[in-house]
């Protein structure tokens, strides 16, 4: 297109073409224009390497999400705007009701030291904050996992404990039900009373009913590649 340009030029100072010439260019009609912008080319859930996510019917993936692999998201789960659940090198499973806040990182390991499982296991009723990492651990149910917080390999976070916000959980390490810990390095900070105990099941009911409300705003037409990927001949 520049020699084409340059040529043009050329010719114009020496009088060769008239003015008005116009180089060609593509017409788009405003109705291609409208269809190709009803086309949603993302994809919130993916195979990897002939491993495909499994996920309930009801489950919600935000549109900015990214599922992808070895994953299995059990009923009323929700992947929050940005928020990534990689299983490309190992299983990840998320259990009912559990919440991966905007942002977060949720991954598996290709392998750990013998005795310890390589892939992630997040329980039911589990919130993982905001901006937090999960790497190749377990987190039992109604566990909750701090904004920011770093969860690492091989790590242990026992049935209603809270890792606190920023905080840094390192390989190998166990979290005690019931208990609340933080900081870097990693260290006790008090018990959860009775009624706490009870407040991750509270709030992930709440949140399912804020995902649904989201759910309701994207258009069919955002998925509807999912429909012609079950379209025989195509």
């Amino acid at each position: 297109m520049s020699l084409i340009r340059s040529i043009r030029r050329c010719a114009l100072v020496q009088g060769m073409v008239p003015r008005s010439f116009t180089l060609a260019t593509p017409v788009v009609s405003r109705q291609m224009s409208t269809e190709a912008a009803n086309i949603d080319t993302r994809r919130s859930v993916s195979p990897f390497l002939g491993s495909y996510p499994i996920k309930s019917n009801e489950t919600y993936v935000a549109p900015t999400a990214t599922v992808t692999g070895q994953v299995a998201l059990y009923d009323k789960v929700v992947v929050w705007y940005n928020a990534v659940v990689r299983g490309d090198l190992n299983a990840i499973t998320i259990g009912a009701f559990s919440h991966i806040c905007e942002g977060a990182v949720v991954l598996s390991d290709k392998s750990l030291v013998p005795g310890f499982d390589a892939s992630t296991y997040i329980g039911s009723h589990v919130r993982i904050g905001c901006r937090a990492l999960v790497k190749g651990c377990t987190i039992m149910d109604n566990a909750t996992i701090g904004d920011g917080a770093v969860v690492l390999e091989g790590a242990l976070v026992e049935q209603g404990a809270v890792v606190s916000a920023g905080s840094v959980v390192p390989k190998g390490a166990r979290i005690p039900a019931g208990e609340v810990w933080g900081g870097s390095p990693l260290e006790f900070e008090r018990k959860l009373n009775k009624n706490e105990l009870d407040n991750p099941v509270y709030a992930s009911n709440e949140l399912w009913a804020l995902a649904v409300d989201h759910q309701d705003e994207f258009l069919p037409i955002g998925h509807a590649y999912q429909e012609v990927e079950h379209i025989e001949g195509l």
